[in-house]
């Protein structure tokens, strides 16, 4: 954040110095949101492949006691 005396006087280059904030916030909202589905799925792909591999090894084991 800048420093007091480093903001302008004039009332339009404030504002617009904050639209540019409040637009660099929302694409860094975009991009976590983004981000935050990548792992959603991620989740979801290693919870599948647990279950595969839990169900390979009852398998085995059922085998190997037969």
């Amino acid at each position: 954040m800048p420093d007091a005396a480093d903001l302008p006087d004039d009332v339009a280059a404030l504002k617009a110095m904050l639209i540019a904030a409040q637009a660099r916030e929302a694409a860094k909202d975009v991009a976590i949101a983004s981000k935050d589905e990548h792992i959603a799925r991620k989740d979801e792909r290693i919870e599948r492949l647990e279950k595969l591999v839990a169900g390979s090894l009852r398998t085995q084991i059922r085998e190997d006691r037969s």
